[in-house]
């Protein structure tokens, strides 16, 4: 599945445009201006984007009627939205931005809200001022990713990325927190965009042939489904997989055919709640009821197999004519499984965050606000540093507890799910969650995990073990490979003299040159001290070992 990014932007209008049939919404007092990658990526990826792109535009709507009906929330105010689609072109998302948020009436705000949009570089408040997400920026899962590798001592690991920012700077951030640890890298490969014929069977091959069983892979759902139907043609099926956010629960990927490579694969998430009555409102429309939305006849199509008389597709015979009362009730696919609702969670979040910014807007006391002499925004002619200051300082708590805020940065606290990949009912893949990830504030974070509940790749029952080379017995000593890391060592024999009493030792430890600085009498009581129980001292004569010269 692509990539569904969108942005809001919030802007006062007095009334709503003609549909420029690029755009649909629903009118109100302000607007919320949602940027969707809509029917251009449905070109690339099908029918399940188009799904996918209705689902949030949906529950955009949903939230929308929701916040209008609480008198609590918004009291004689009324929210609308406007979705434009952005083609995934830099041009024409630019153009439709500035549809949404000119023409004749009064530009309130350029704060802009995304839900997706995970990259790092994005939290720099002198490029983006007015830049604020739900989700959390990649450093954060990098730093889950190598939580996970220190915890369960896998020391020797492959490592995958997208050819994309996604991918490279998700590498890049687990890189660097690996540092100054004893973590070592065994391969790194790039999933390219193009001559995927030649590449993909190469990087597979190398995958294959390592001495890693943890592969970390840090790339796009798209990315990842080429390089893993090749892991799965060639039946590897030893691999402990660490997905990142993007693929961990993609519908794309987590298919019956994969399972024999894939179970149990670990994965971190975005959080996840249940949207009451989500379901019931996703399937409980007809395209008459939505007059003014251009794309949802293309959608109906799509999801029915037919075709309408003035709709946007061909009218081939081979199909049925839509009669728009079809029931949705009756379909079972990406667009009605609100069993992850991921997605729709953040999307909640994001309207939810406006809406509480606004309310706090319109309960600002004169002599009590935020601005100079206690002043409050006039809400007849607001300006975009009004709004963005409520949207920064915003503090609510959603259904699951989850209290939402942001930090100087405009970035929320980091919160994941571990997701395990397991076989579930009619030898389907089931996500089980296993553990969390939170920031406390920022710069602290807390991992925790049932392992009990973890099923492991390869199907083993015991965590994997992912070395280079075995930890050194008692009376041997680490001898590092030339050319290698760290990790990578052969144990060597202890000489006459030396001692290493600890599996694992990486330090010789020599007796020869201490003994070569006492005289003979106490180097023969310290000898004999060394084959002692530790906490046992014999009753003898106080012994004094003279500092070297």
């Amino acid at each position: 599945m692509k990539q569904l990014d969108y942005t809001i932007l919030t802007r006062r209008v007095n009334s709503m445009r003609e549909s420029s049939g690029e755009e649909m919404g629903v009118p109100g007092w302000l607007w919320l201006c949602v940027l969707l990658l809509l029917g251009a990526v449905c070109g690339i990826a099908g029918s399940s984007c188009r799904f996918m792109e209705t689902l949030v535009s949906q529950t955009v709507y949903k939230e929308v009627e929701e916040i209008n009906r609480n008198p609590q929330l918004l009291p004689n105010l009324t929210l609308g939205y406007a979705l434009a689609d952005t083609c995934l072109t830099e041009g024409t998302t630019l153009g439709a931005a500035l549809r949404l948020v000119t023409g004749k009436d009064r530009v309130v705000t350029g704060s802009r809200l995304a839900t997706l949009p995970r990259a790092h570089c994005l939290g720099d408040r002198q490029k983006y001022p007015t830049f604020f997400r739900t989700v959390p920026n990649d450093s954060f899962q990098a730093r889950a990713m190598a939580d996970m590798l220190r915890l369960f001592g896998w020391t020797w690991v492959g490592v995958v990325a997208g050819d994309e920012a996604y991918g490279r700077s998700g590498i890049q951030h687990l890189l660097k927190e690996l540092q100054n640890s004893e973590v070592c890298v065994a391969f790194s490969e790039v999933i390219p965009k193009v001559n995927l014929e030649k590449s993909i069977p190469r990087i597979v091959e190398k995958l294959r042939h390592s001495t890693a069983k943890v592969i970390v892979a840090f790339a796009i759902s798209s990315d990842m489904e080429a390089l893993l139907t090749e892991v799965v043609r060639q039946n590897i099926t030893d691999k402990q997989w660490i997905a990142s956010e993007s693929w961990i629960a993609s519908s794309l990927i987590s298919i019956p055919e994969n399972l024999p490579s894939l179970k149990g694969t670990i994965g971190f998430a975005l959080r996840k709640a249940n949207i009451q009555g989500l379901r019931s409102f996703l399937t409980g429309f007809q395209p008459k009821d939505l007059p003014s939305d251009p794309f949802v006849q293309e959608f109906w199509e799509l999801m029915f197999g037919c075709y309408f008389e003035d709709g946007p597709s061909p009218s081939p015979s081979a199909r049925p004519q839509c009669t728009g009362s079809e029931s949705l009730d009756d379909v079972e696919n990406i667009y009605t499984d609100v069993s992850e609702p991921r997605l729709t969670y953040s999307v909640y979040k994001s309207v939810y965050a406006i809406a509480y910014a606004i309310h706090n807007m319109l309960s600002c006391q004169p002599g009590d606000g935020p601005f100079e002499k206690g002043g409050c925004p006039d809400v007849t002619n607001l300006q975009p540093w009004q709004i963005l200051h409520y949207l920064s300082t915003v503090n609510f708590t959603t259904p699951v507890g989850e209290a939402t805020h942001y930090d100087e940065n405009g970035e929320p606290p980091a919160a994941y799910d571990l997701i395990n990949w397991q076989v579930g009912a009619q030898g389907k893949v089931e996500f089980v969650k296993v553990g969390q990830f939170d920031t406390v504030d920022g710069s602290h974070s807390e991992f925790d995990m049932d392992v009990k509940k973890v099923f492991w790749g390869g199907g083993q029952n015991e965590v994997p073990v992912s070395l280079c080379s075995m930890p050194c017995p008692p009376g041997t000593w680490k001898a590092v490979q030339k050319g290698k890391p760290i990790c990578c060592f052969d144990c060597l024999l202890c000489a006459e003299g030396e001692i290493s009493n600890t599996t694992g030792e990486n330090v010789k430890k020599t007796l020869i040159n201490l003994f070569s600085q006492v005289s003979p009498d106490i180097a023969d009581q310290l000898a004999t001290l060394w084959t002692w129980p530790i906490g046992w001292v014999p009753d003898s004569p106080e012994m004094h070992v003279p500092a070297a010269a």
